[in-house]
């Protein structure tokens, strides 16, 4: 075993790398022997201990052996010639530019030797040492002391035999982890493999790269279009890849000998088209060292270096998954093969990587049995791991196309062009109608052609061929965007390919259901039926799951109004105010009087008011997103002649001329982030929230005898039960004292804040202390002051109000002074400029969320009464029930007693 293992390090690793790294310290024509060498050796198969070593290693261990040998004594031969015949190394410098035969010599890999110049000086015969010594190393240990344990094994041969249970996979009597793993793997490994061709294509845009590039565009499209792909088809695009990889890495390699690149310039428009960048050279002046490009090309060499990755890894790969990921292969004395080798097994070819069961193709199937498949096969035992993974891609495969609305929105926020434009539109569209997730299916061939071309166009435009390309500022603002350098051109083609991914993800899932939906209709035609399904079975802990995700939607739909209420308040509150935030702010004022007047009023109102705020939101993002574009500005002016004060005051500022690119990022994730959480509300969540609940009463109190005698038994029933009831003492509570809270509030707000307008804060409060039974309509009143005040506030912070500096106050000024200006009249009402309008409007603010807070107490009571069917308790009541005459009865009745009464002797009345 120590000696396979051995065998197999120096021949998989000890030898290619010896073999590459000669080859880079000295480029040449010898080199390239080298480099190719290296490359064919991960072709072959592998050695094992039950078989000799097969023919084609042999061959390929000897042919290393004796090209090493070869030019090593030429390497040799050459260094004493070179001492003999011209000993003078400064000679050999001198004729170095005019010597023709010099030149080739080096070319070749024949340099001569220059004596203390560190690694340099052994660096020109060092590849062939190095080589030698590795081939001899990996030739003795695989050739001459590696032994079959078999007599037999010179005349066995290599049987293959695919062997295929009920499910694709071999039954191993229970569901075992590995095999689900195993699986997973495979399937994962042909996802990754496809991606790092992606990868590979950006590092260096060209055109040598741009096969990578398509290969992944072919193979995403087929892909997402559902189409099956059949695994020989698969494979031999594999050993396209991976010959092409080997190809492209020597072509590369080739560009680094000096005489390639006297040839081909590498700031020539060919070199940077196709894509040769020098990365080596050498100098005559210093014609025995090897100097390395230090440029902005770091990603030349990542690209150089993710060539070999890529190319080992698809050839492990392809090794991994070549007989198909649903079966297991027996090997019979295998003794490895190379990846040359033809499939053993027709029924291989016939394999589909798409294939469905019977019962996929019904459309009525749930998704999650579907998913269920793709870590275990169909009967075997789902384990632990398996059912959570199965779970997640339900989920994820389900809400995909809230994914991809989120990367179109994130494509069109960091690249602000025509091209992002038609991202918001379409978003803005899709989220329009009732059913987006089917809206977003039928849209999803139109998005991935359309992300196909911007990818292709970024291609292009990443390529290093700026200044030969067309540039004008028309195709800047279409979203031609061209790369200042290679960084960023590789972080545009990955972020934008990262992006790209859940719209393929899309189309993928939408051509599934297409195809199953088409296939179980042509059955239904022959057959008269749809394939009835095996028996669908609900274990507890899906009941228990089911259950609670019921319950937590109903808390969602609960809250969620209170969700897209904080977002329009933050967005209404931006500094500084524009009239689109104003806008904004009274939208939340209407809300919060809409809740004031009624909640019945508010319930039949909720839709239409969302429906009007999500299209004004939209409304402002487009023309946001539109305003930024650089012609747009001056249009707009030429068209309205409106000054750029009013421009900012209306909140239309081109962030890009101002220099601030981040302002732009910020406003807009904020409109569009109340533009969804307000499109998620009238989706999902408004018909449970609007809906009118009626919960049965009728035997409602046997039942909760006959409950309380069961829970007495459970100490959790009885934490729960204390829980209920400590909740519903502090609604009470609110219930009993809110009104006094909201008016202390007030009061507090209109003294940190002495004004005129803050006078009718303390009256209003005053009549709603006097008249109780008013008060409903005082809140009212207040709301409409409160939210006319700020919005009042806000639009005095605009340019068009010229604010002059304040009086200072002498004995001398007299009241009907002509010092007394309209600056000090708007002072004396409340009304002044202030750099953050947070802080100005904040306590008003509250104020307003605190009638809010008192009405929705004030719902909720009415509500729970209303379930229970008794009448509301007297005023200022916690605990109704409690008698007064028994206060002294216990502990708890006491309590009570001092909730009920205590605050007639001690609170604000």
């Amino acid at each position: 075993m120590a000696v396979i293992v051995l065998e197999t390090v120096l021949y998989r690793f000890v030898l290619p790398t010896a073999l590459l790294i000669g080859a880079l310290i000295r480029p040449s024509f010898i080199s390239i022997a080298y480099v190719i060498f290296a490359l064919i050796g991960p072709l072959l198969g592998s050695i094992v201990s039950s078989a000799p070593i097969q023919r084609t290693l042999r061959v390929y261990f000897i042919s290393v052996v004796l090209t090493a040998f070869l030019t090593s004594i030429a390497q040799l031969s050459y260094q004493i010639y070179e001492s003999f015949f011209q000993p003078n190394v400064d000679e050999y410098t001198r004729t170095c530019n005019t010597s023709v035969l010099n030149f080739w010599l080096r070319q070749i890999g024949l340099i001569r030797i220059k004596r203390y110049s560190g690694f340099d000086t052994i660096r020109v015969v060092f590849p062939e040492l190095l080589a030698l010594a590795a081939s001899l190393a990996t030739t003795i240990c695989c050739l001459l002391i590696h032994r079959s344990d078999s007599p037999r094994s010179s005349h066995s041969t290599t049987n293959v035999l695919p062997v295929r249970g009920n499910s694709g996979i071999i039954e191993s009597g229970k569901g075992s982890i590995t095999e689900a793993m195993i699986l997973y793997l495979k399937k994962l490994s042909d996802v990754a493999a496809v991606l790092a061709v992606g990868l590979i294509s950006i590092f260096q845009p060209c055109l040598l790269s741009l096969v990578y590039f398509v290969t992944f565009l072919f193979v995403a499209t087929w892909w997402a279009l559902y189409k099956p792909f059949q695994r020989h088809i698969f494979n031999t695009l594999k050993r396209v890849v991976i010959s092409y990889c080997a190809l492209h890495f020597l072509l590369l390699y080739m560009y680094q000998i000096p005489f390639f690149q006297t040839i081909i310039p590498g700031q020539s428009f060919f070199a940077r088209l196709v894509g040769f960048v020098p990365v080596l050279y050498t100098d005559c002046n210093a014609w025995w060292s090897l100097n390395v490009i230090s440029l902005d090309y770091w990603t030349a060499f990542a690209n150089i270096i993710a060539l070999l990755i890529l190319y080992h890894l698809l050839i492990m790969q392809y090794s991994f998954t070549r007989y198909g990921i649903h079966r297991v292969y027996e090997a019979c004395e295998s003794t490895g093969s190379s990846i040359h080798e033809e499939l053993l097994a027709n029924d291989a070819n016939s394999h589909s990587l798409g294939n469905l069961s019977l019962h996929q193709t019904n459309p009525f199937y749930p998704d999650h049995q579907e998913m269920a498949t793709v870590f275990v096969g169909q009967g075997e035992r789902k384990t632990m791991i398996s059912s959570a993974f199965t779970v997640a891609l339900s989920f994820i495969s389900h809400h995909l196309h809230i994914f991809a609305l989120i990367a179109m929105t994130f494509w069109a926020f960091l690249y602000h062009s025509v091209f992002g434009l038609v991202f918001i539109v379409e978003i803005c569209i899709i989220l329009v109608f009732k059913s987006t997730r089917v809206m977003a299916f039928q849209a999803s061939p139109s998005l991935v052609a359309y992300v196909e071309f911007l990818l292709v166009a970024q291609y292009v435009c990443s390529m290093d061929v700026k200044h030969e390309l067309p540039q004008s500022s028309y195709l800047e603002l279409a979203g031609f965007i061209f790369a200042s350098n290679r960084t960023a051109a590789f972080i545009a083609l990955l972020t934008k390919g990262l992006l790209s991914l859940p719209l393929f993800a899309l189309l993928h899932f939408h051509r599934k259901k297409y195809n199953c939906s088409a296939e179980a209709d042509e059955r239904e035609q022959i057959h008269g039926i749809y394939p009835t399904p095996g028996p669908i079975s609900i274990t507890g802990n899906e009941s228990v799951s089911s259950q609670s995700v019921s319950a937590g939607v109903r808390v969602v739909a609960k809250y969620w109004i209170f969700v897209v209420s904080f977002v329009l308040l933050t967005i209404s509150i931006h500094s500084p105010p524009v009239l689109y935030t104003v806008g904004f702010f009274i939208s939340f004022g209407v809300l919060i009087f809409l809740l004031l007047s009624s909640f019945d009023c508010l319930r039949h109102f909720l839709y239409n008011y969302f429906t009007f705020l999500a299209i004004y939101s939209s409304v402002v993002v487009i023309v946001l997103y539109c305003y930024q574009f650089p012609t747009i500005p001056s249009i707009w002016q030429k068209a309205t002649r409106l000054s750029d004060d009013w421009n900012h005051d209306i909140g239309l500022v081109n962030y890009r001329q101002e220099g601030d690119r981040g302002s732009l990022s910020v406003h807009l994730i904020g409109l569009v982030s109340l533009f969804v959480v307000i499109m998620l509300h009238l989706k999902f969540f408004n018909g449970l929230w609007c809906r009118p609940f009626f919960a049965p009463i009728s035997n409602a109190a046997d039942n909760d005898v006959a409950a309380e005698t069961l829970e007495q038994r459970n100490f959790y029933a009885k934490i729960k039960h204390i829980v209920e009831c400590l909740m519903e003492a502090l609604w009470n509570i609110a219930e009993a004292h809110v009104a006094k809270l909201v008016m202390f509030i007030l009061v507090i707000v209109a003294v940190n804040d002495i004004c005129a307008l803050n006078l009718t804060l303390i009256i209003l409060t005053s009549i709603a202390v006097c008249v109780p039974a008013i008060s409903s309509t005082v809140s009212m009143v207040l709301c409409l002051f409160i939210s006319v005040f700020v919005a009042i506030r806000m639009v005095y912070q605009m340019h068009f109000v010229v604010e002059k500096p304040l009086p200072v106050y002498s004995k001398e000024l007299i009241c009907n002074s002509s010092e007394y200006t309209l600056s000090t009249t708007a002072y004396w009402l409340g009304f002044r400029k202030v750099p953050v309008i947070g802080n100005y409007v904040g306590g008003l603010i509250v104020a307003l969320l605190a009638l809010a807070l008192q009405a929705i107490v004030m719902y909720r009571q009415q509500h729970k009464y209303l379930l229970s069917r008794t009448s509301a308790p007297p005023r200022g009541l916690v605990f109704p029930e409690s008698n007064p005459k028994n206060w002294d009865t216990n502990l708890i009745d006491m309590i009570k007693f001092f909730f009920n009464y205590g605050f007639y002797k001690f609170g604000l009345e």
